[in-house]
């Protein structure tokens, strides 16, 4: 089914949706997130390695429950391990798609928060 992208904001958030695996269970909704759109996902426990496309808005991840050790690297790069757990954040913008992998621990779910900013929400740098 397609979605109902209303601006590149949530077309970038509907992407990245659609190719990091987990469940969703939360969704900002409302006149009051037009330049903005949040999402709550628990993802799985184990990822091996997913292509993460080129996101232009910047996107900050937060961890709400869980911990697991990250890792990241440009297509062609070395990868970059990070330990996270509930409170870790990183505010992330890309222009070139990028590998991710991960490894939660059992105890509890690995839930993130993405909160997309619109591009009129960030000072020009």
């Amino acid at each position: 089914m397609p979605h109902p992208h209303r601006s590149s904001l949530h077309a970038a958030s509907y992407a990245l949706e659609d190719r990091i695996p987990g469940r969703k269970i939360g969704q900002s909704r409302g006149e009051a997130w037009k330049e903005a759109e949040a999402q709550i996902f628990r993802r799985p426990q184990y990822e091996h390695e997913l292509l993460v496309p080129a996101v232009a808005e910047p996107l900050l991840v937060w961890i709400i429950s869980g911990k697991a050790q990250i890792e990241e690297r440009e297509l062609t790069g070395e990868w970059t391990k990070s330990e996270v757990g509930s409170g870790s954040f990183f505010l992330t913008q890309t222009n070139a798609p990028y590998l991710m992998r991960w490894q939660a621990g059992p105890d509890r779910p690995f839930e993130v928060l993405h909160l997309y900013l619109g591009l009129t929400l960030v000072p020009d740098r």
